[in-house]
Formats: structure tokens, C-alpha cells, sequence
């Protein structure tokens, strides 16, 4: 068994996203839109420390699914390696805030993707005993299946387009950085959206699966 399948390794991502998305929302609900937008120098206390938690939760967790390696990893090694390098770039270079913004929001749909996953091992275990899930393990995994499509949706699919657009909006400001700057942040967010969509589908025919 896989280190992405142990229940540890799904624990340390249930935390980490939780930490993450409440330091987002408070940022959120603490900074102007006109400060979000702007790509320019804020220095913000928590915004750092998030990021300083993200980087260095992906790159444990890349360190774990190299030592014990289970089929698939390459898709969240490829997604933690860019991942964490472009989080990594945003903190020391004081910069693109919102595009780091809204990769620490996509782990609103890490939380559910963990519920479910612990209700489908619970839906399992009862099956290989020769037992009926009981209809309320059912009914929570159809919520929480539900939440994670809507949140993925929000935060990976939609939220990939805000960036584009945002990218745009300041090609000028991007231009002005180091040219290995410049192509990392366009083959880097390229990458990981090309992955979100890929699971998005994915999540899409395991739950129907289900059902």
C-alpha cells in the first residue's frame, strides 16, 4: 500500500487544506479586491505563512510518494512539484498574490476529496464483510461527493480561468520578471489546470460509478 494511500498521509492533506482555506477566507474578508488584484509588493504576515506551510507540505509529501510509491503518483508529484515551486516563487518574489491566492483556495475541494474517500473505504470494508452499507454512510457520501464536484469546480475549473484572465489583465507587470519567471508561470499554471480538468472527469465517472 501506497503512502498516498495511507490514512496518515490523508490526515496530514485534511489538515493542511483546512489551515489553508481559513487563512484564505480570513484574507478574503480582510483585503480590498483593489489589493488582490494588484500583482505588485503586499506583504502580508499570514499570506506568507500560508504559503511558507504549502510549500513545504508539498514538498514532504512529494519526498513520501517517492519512497513508497503506489500507481498514479506521477499526476500529484507533476502537480505538487509545479505547485510548490510557483507558491514557493510567489513568497520569496512578493508577487501574483491572487493566482497563489486561489491555489491555496483549491484546497476547499482536498477537504471533501478526504471525506469521501474515508466513506468509500468505510462503503468497502462493509461490502467485503458481506454487509449493506447503511443508508446514512450513503446519503454523506452523495453530500460530501457533491460538495467536492461543486468546490472543484469553483476553485480548480473556474478558478483556472480567473487566473488566465488575470494573466491578461497584467501581461505588462509579468513581462517585467526574469524570463524563466515569466514561461514557469505560464507552463506552470498551463500544467496544473491541464491536471484539474483531467480529475475533474475523473471525480465525474467515479461517482456515477457509485451511484
Amino acid at each position: 500500500m501506497g503512502w498516498s494511500s495511507w490514512p496518515i498521509s490523508r490526515f496530514l492533506s485534511f489538515c493542511h487544506a483546512i489551515c489553508c482555506v481559513v487563512a484564505a477566507i480570513k484574507i478574503l474578508g480582510t483585503l480590498t479586491s483593489e489589493i488582490l488584484w494588484d500583482p505588485g509588493v503586499i506583504r502580508y504576515a499570514l499570506w506568507s505563512d500560508m504559503f511558507r506551510v504549502t510549500y513545504c507540505y508539498l514538498a514532504f509529501d512529494i519526498i513520501m510518494m517517492l519512497l513508497f510509491p503506489t500507481k498514479g503518483d506521477w499526476q500529484y508529484i507533476t502537480h505538487h512539484f509545479f505547485g510548490g515551486i510557483g507558491i514557493w516563487q510567489f513568497w520569496y518574489f512578493q508577487m501574483g498574490w491572487l493566482i497563489g491566492l486561489i491555489f491555496e483556495l483549491t484546497e476547499m475541494s482536498t477537504i471533501f476529496l478526504n471525506i469521501t474517500w474515508y466513506l468509500n473505504k468505510s462503503m468497502e470494508e462493509t461490502r467485503s464483510k458481506g454487509y449493506v452499507p447503511d443508508p446514512a454512510t450513503k446519503v454523506s457520501f452523495l453530500i460530501a461527493g457533491l460538495m467536492l464536484l461543486a468546490s472543484f469546480f469553483m476553485t480548480r475549473i473556474f478558478g483556472a480561468g480567473v487566473i488566465a484572465y488575470y494573466i491578461y489583465d497584467h501581461h505588462e507587470f509579468f513581462l517585467q520578471m526574469y524570463w524563466i519567471q515569466y514561461y514557469y508561470l505560464f507552463g506552470g499554471c498551463a500544467i496544473i489546470s491541464g491536471l484539474n480538468f483531467y480529475w475533474f472527469f475523473k471525480l465525474l465517472q467515479k461517482l456515477m460509478s457509485q451511484f
